[in-house]
């Protein structure tokens, strides 16, 4: 399984109207629908990035790369290749598998207010234990359960309260910059994976 990371880098007007013809028409209709400039330009590059990454594995041309969404709205390729992506603040992640599905969530270790949210997705047990850490251990451990439990829920394609699959998901957090954390889920190891970086795109 292979992981791609893209870091933010200013860009051109001109790089920007060429990353912009890689999408579908149906893409761009979605950016132009975002009511803020700044998402539906993040949005044009990552899913422009997606294109390219998927166009060097299939050796197709990025533009031919058909990307459609699932029932739940987790996007998937009919090219025999399985991926996922998550992009915060300033960066986006994109994982690929040639053998079965694969979730991957990324977070900024941004100021939240967490400690109602760590309650409900914790234990009692492994609640009492996190109370009694410092605050900044705090906001690592609940970023390590949050992007776990996002990582599972994007594998599977399902919605937040919808019933967990039966499969079960071999699962790793890590850490690709400082100041994020991110997870992948996958049906079988994520014990190895490849981590690349593309500073020439700006998110």
């Amino acid at each position: 399984m292979n992981l791609e990371v893209i870091i933010s880098r200013n860009q051109s007007s001109d790089n920007f109207a060429q990353i912009s013809s890689i999408l579908s028409p149906a893409e761009i209709q979605r950016a132009k629908a975002s009511q803020s400039s700044d998402r539906a330009q993040k949005f044009i590059f990552t899913r422009a990035i997606l294109r390219i990454l998927l166009a060097e594995y299939l050796a197709i041309n990025p533009k031919a790369v058909e990307i459609k969404a699932g029932a739940n709205g987790k996007p998937f390729s009919s090219n025999s290749i399985y991926f996922n992506l998550s992009h915060s603040h300033e960066l986006a992640l994109y994982a690929f598998s040639l053998d079965s599905e694969v979730g991957i969530d990324l977070e900024y270790l941004g100021p939240r207010n967490f400690v109602g949210l760590a309650k409900r997705m914790m234990s009692a047990s492994a609640y009492q234990a996190f109370k009694n850490l410092s605050a900044e251990q705090q906001l690592k451990v609940f970023y390590e359960y949050w992007t776990r439990k996002e990582a599972e829920i994007k594998l599977n394609g399902t919605g937040i309260f919808q019933p967990k699959s039966t499969f079960s998901a071999s699962m790793i957090n890590f850490v690709p910059q400082p100041d994020y954390v991110a997870a992948i889920a996958h049906r079988y190891s994520v014990s190895s994976y490849l981590f690349q970086h593309y500073p020439q795109y700006w998110l």
